[in-house]
């Protein structure tokens, strides 16, 4: 039984050395006893190696109420406990209460030059606990690492790191030189969540290919690390390499945060322009989308659009909630709940109220209905009607077949042909129009089987009629006043097969073109 008590040093005073570097320890309180004793008050500090300051008594109960402790700082998890002297004869107990606090999470850094020195003190000061590792005697002045909880010198890195309590850990490799392949397995087979290496492309490609990682080692390895600020000194480079780790800590996107939170505005919501709603939503970007009082859209069941009929609507996941675009707050509040924001905004006056960074014309008019390439540093177009440079800054395809979300960066996309591309044999057989002027009732809903001559709906009095077997992909909302020949529904020939509740093959594409311009703009600004 073997354990070190310092109890002539005050543990507030060591409490406050730890705090200051991130280093997580326990403190145990006497708060009950039974029996025989040798004291009944007392309190003591203990670190995850069992080192201990002040006492609860000494003996064989305080080195249990230490090994509890070590444990309760592993699993983070304190409380109140009873120790039993002999646990057969239960003759003596005291009752202890351990209080573990908050555990910062560990920065190994391997190699300590200019860089890694900056690393440990931005890093220090941001709440991570720092560990050096060097292998190099003459460099580690251990004044400069006064805020490192440890400094480990070493021929024999791999060794080090398995050692190491690597739990809720990032491992940064700041001078691949001090470096062997083992040393790499090692930190790539360890807890730590999190391994990145300052080095070049081309060195980082080599190593890449000689360590053969799986597919769990590949996604935990990152290099070269840093986020992209230009930073050229010891300093700047480390403030971006710690930024990145608290980035990937905390599961967040590392677009700029300005970026995200300055709201990115989509005009129109129908079943294209959600897909590429959705796609922004999920990484991240505050989206707000501009439609009419009455939408037209017929496949409802994919269109953030239908909000404006039903107050909210949830597509593959995410929601969008219509507000007054006169009630900023309301708009505001929506989007910081994690929602997406649809007004009814025809003539697109918010633009000049937000300012956005971003806008996308996605209202698939096939003409420009008002859209300005002056509206936004970066305005984005779907499908013909627009010209790069004169109406937008980029164009994206809309027209089915091999070209589909191209991103047009001179000129105009593919005229409308007025033929729908070609499903299951089938082009302009799918889209049914009004045979007249009238009131739009429809007879069944989205995701019926229907047969050719079916009464799918009617107008006024007449009944409008399936004109291919199939599932009903689209139906205009009920109610609304339609002109004649105006699309009122949509049939998709592969019948069971279509899928009438997720994005379409056409309108993922079309959002994955979106999501290039806006990530290479991102990256330019």
């Amino acid at each position: 039984m073997v354990f070190m008590n310092n109890i002539n040093i005050s543990p507030y005073k060591i409490a406050s050395d730890l705090e200051e570097k991130n280093i997580p320890f326990a403190w145990v309180t006497l708060c009950d006893y039974s029996g025989v004793v040798t004291r009944t008050t007392g309190r003591m500090l203990v670190k995850k190696d069992g080192t201990s300051y002040g006492t609860i008594g000494g003996g064989l109960l305080e080195f249990k109420a230490i090994e509890k402790a070590k444990r309760a700082l592993i699993e983070q998890k304190g409380g109140l406990f009873t120790l039993y002297r002999d646990d057969k004869t239960k003759d003596a107990s005291i009752k202890i209460s351990i209080d573990v606090g908050e555990n910062s999470s560990k920065l190994i850094i391997i190699g300590g030059g200019h860089v890694g020195k900056s690393v440990a003190q931005i890093a220090s000061n941001a709440g991570f606990e720092v560990i050096i590792i060097e292998t190099r005697n003459d460099i580690i002045v251990e004044k400069e690492f006064t805020m490192a909880s440890e400094v480990i010198v070493t021929d024999e890195v791999s060794t080090a790191i398995k050692k190491l309590n690597t739990t809720n850990s990032a491992i940064l490799v700041l001078n691949h030189s001090l470096m062997e392949d083992e040393d790499y397995i090692a930190s790539l087979n360890s807890s730590a969540w999190y391994v990145g290496i300052m080095t070049s492309h081309k060195h980082m490609y080599n190593l890449i290919k000689n360590l053969e990682l799986t597919n769990e080692q590949n996604l935990k390895l990152h290099c070269p690390i840093g986020l992209n600020t230009g930073g050229q000194t010891p300093y700047q480079v480390a403030l971006s390499i710690v930024c990145e780790v608290m980035g990937k800590q905390n599961n967040k996107n590392l677009v700029k945060r300005t970026h995200l939170f300055r709201p990115v505005i989509v005009r129109g919501a129908g079943d294209l322009a959600t897909a590429t709603i959705l796609k922004l939503h999920r990484l991240g970007f505050k989206v707000i989308a501009l439609e009419t009082d009455e939408p037209t859209v017929i496949r409802r069941t994919v269109s953030f659009a239908q909000a404006m009929y039903d107050n909210t609507y949830t597509v593959e996941g995410s929601t969008a909630v219509k507000c007054n675009k006169d009630n900023l707050l309301q708009i505001q509040n929506t989007l910081e709940e994690g929602n997406i924001a649809i007004v009814a905004d025809k003539k697109a006056s918010l633009i000049k109220t937000i300012k956005p960074l971003i806008v996308i014309d996605a209202i698939l008019a096939k003409k420009n209905l008002g859209t300005r390439i002056s509206d936004a540093p970066l305005v984005i177009a779907l499908g013909p009607g627009f010209e790069v440079g004169k109406d937008c800054h980029f164009i994206i395809e809309t027209k089915r077949g091999h070209y589909v979300g191209n991103v047009i960066t001179k000129g105009k996309a593919i005229e409308n042909s007025g033929i729908p591309g070609i499903i299951g044999g089938f082009g302009k057989e799918r889209v049914i129009h009004s045979p007249k002027a009238g009131v739009w009732i429809p007879l069944l809903k989205i995701g019926d089987i229907v047969k050719k001559g079916d009464n799918i709906a009617k107008i006024d009095d007449e009944f409008v009629q399936a004109t291919i077997d199939g599932k009903l992909r689209g139906l205009l909302t009920e109610g609304l006043k339609v002109p004649k020949g105006f699309k009122v529904a949509d049939i998709d020939p592969r019948g069971e097969k279509a899928d009438h509740l997720s994005v379409s093959d056409k309108g993922r594409n079309i959002a994955g073109g979106v999501l290039t311009v806006i990530y290479d703009f991102l990256n330019k600004n």
